[in-house]
């Protein structure tokens, strides 16, 4: 679970995501995440954080006597552009023969000055502050070589180490680190150099996306005019039939919006136990079985009574303060100008009521007919992906509320990809 990000009063809010909690380990979709946030947010907007955890990171190992110094991507910043770079961690390299000493007297001081532990294996700990982190590579020695992982380089850049003074702060850096760079980042001929055309497989890939981006542009009559020009790479534009609707996934088995959306999807999917169309509806039954209003006791708000830090979409707080974005499109199917989430802010700070995405908020707001939600699903069709909805999903949970209150099924049109190796 993400921890730490920047909540609606502009500070660090740990506790709504792991009260008490001194390590969290992360998974994949955690680190995604993190790094989805930063690059929406900027530079800019990450480099006082980023400052601040190098600072007192640095200082404790010097304090404690420990060798520390710049590594990765982080070194290739500060020793070429004597900045931080553009990046969604920061990298410090240590020796591996300190751990002992380190796991027991700097994890500690790390832990009173607010850094929480997400990742804890034997080459890399990383350790997360007010929504930044920072890796920490244990370097040790194996014959001539220096390294961690599966990364190696000649022992003799780590033999002493030059010193620079960025932001106030004295870094090290191991010594030649201009040869060190160059073999831990060589240079990539042109891909497009003559002599060497690309592959097959990179042709296809660019190929598939020119196609989605302008099949999604256009106008249902001309998709259904190109669509051939998609098969040759596995994308089709195709009608839904309710058979091939019902055995849909709501979401890629391994998508990190389990994570991220968690709240919101677990009302209607049982905690994740129902997760193909047919299994929730179902769970859900009859409209007569009063499933829809026995969850609707539980639901609870997100809070919209504030603009969101931007990017709205990427703060927790916008996910996690409520459960109600699934259970309402159920409950209340098809709507008439409900707005997008990246139009949230908007409709909060121009100071609009009823409040955003509330059950008054959708009460007001009139019902579709069968053919302004048949024009809807052309043209705004749905991604599938390998059996999967990818986007799409708030009209997905509405069809299912028409379906468990027993109106007819009106068609999805959707993009469908056979296989994300060509996206």
């Amino acid at each position: 679970m993400i921890t730490g990000y920047t909540g609606n009063n502009g500070t660090a809010d740990y506790e709504n995501f792991h009260p008490g909690c001194t390590v969290v380990e992360w998974t994949k979709h955690d680190f995604k995440i993190n790094h989805i946030y930063w690059k929406k947010l900027g530079y800019h907007k990450s480099l006082p954080v980023r400052i601040s955890n190098l600072r007192d990171a640095v200082e404790i190992f010097r304090d404690n006597e420990i060798i520390c110094w710049l590594q990765g991507r982080t070194l290739e910043g500060v020793f070429n552009n004597s900045k931080l770079p553009p990046d969604h961690d920061d990298d410090l390299g240590v020796f591996s023969r300190d751990r002992g000493k380190i796991e027991n007297i700097i994890f500690p001081i790390f832990d009173k000055t607010g850094f929480v532990k997400i990742r804890n294996t034997d080459s890399i700990v990383s350790f997360y502050r007010d929504g930044r982190y920072i890796d920490i590579c244990f370097f040790r020695e194996n014959g001539g070589k220096m390294g961690y992982g599966t990364k190696w380089f000649s022992k003799s850049y780590f033999d002493y180490f030059d010193k620079i003074d960025l932001y106030g702060v004295i870094f090290s850096l191991p010594n030649n680190s201009e040869l060190l760079l160059r073999e831990m980042y060589p240079v990539k001929a042109n891909r497009w150099s003559p002599g060497k055309l690309p592959g097959i497989g990179r042709i296809k890939n660019y190929y598939t996306r020119v196609f989605l981006k302008i099949l999604f542009l256009l106008p249902h009559w001309l998709r259904i005019i190109i669509r051939v020009g998609g098969w040759p790479v596995g994308v089709n534009y195709k009608k839904i039939s309710f058979d091939k609707f019902s055995r849909l996934r709501i979401e890629p088995p391994d998508s990190f919006n389990w994570r991220w959306r968690k709240r919101h999807l677990d009302i209607v999917t049982a905690n994740g136990k129902y997760q193909t169309v047919g299994e929730i509806i179902d769970y859900f039954g009859t409209d007569e079985n009063g499933k829809v209003s026995e969850l609707m006791e539980t639901v609870e708000e997100t809070k919209t009574d504030k603009p969101f830090d931007r990017p709205h979409n990427h703060n927790p707080l916008f996910w996690s303060s409520g459960n109600n974005y699934f259970i309402y499109c159920i409950a209340f199917e098809f709507r008439s100008g409900v707005v997008p989430y990246s139009k949230a802010n908007e409709y909060i700070e121009s100071g609009h009521r009823p409040m955003l995405f509330t059950r008054e908020y959708y009460n007001s707001l009139r019902q579709l007919t069968d053919r302004e939600i048949t024009n809807l699903l052309r043209s705004h069709p749905i991604e599938i992906l390998e059996g999967s909805v990818t986007s799409g999903k708030h009209r997905i949970f509405a069809m299912i509320g028409r379906i468990i209150k027993k109106k007819n099924y009106i068609p999805f049109w959707a993009v469908e990809l056979r296989s994300k190796r060509q996206v």
